[in-house]
């Protein structure tokens, strides 16, 4: 998987999510696909803040 500093675009977000549903079903765990995608979204916005606040934070440690 590439790596872009930014957020990702409706099909790579669909990318992961098709991703992790499969890995879900072949490990046998009974999850339904709705409960993925609202736990996957409601996280994603975390996720980026938090890389973005790190991101920012190591810029500044070069600076100084």
């Amino acid at each position: 998987m590439r790596i872009f500093n930014r957020r990702l675009k409706k099909a790579e977000h669909d990318d992961v999510l098709g991703v992790a549903i499969t890995k879900i079903e072949e490990w046998r765990i009974w999850i339904p696909e709705h409960e993925v995608v609202r736990y996957y979204k409601s996280k994603v916005n975390k996720w980026h803040n938090k890389h973005e606040k790190m991101k920012h934070a190591s810029l500044s440690v070069e600076t100084v």
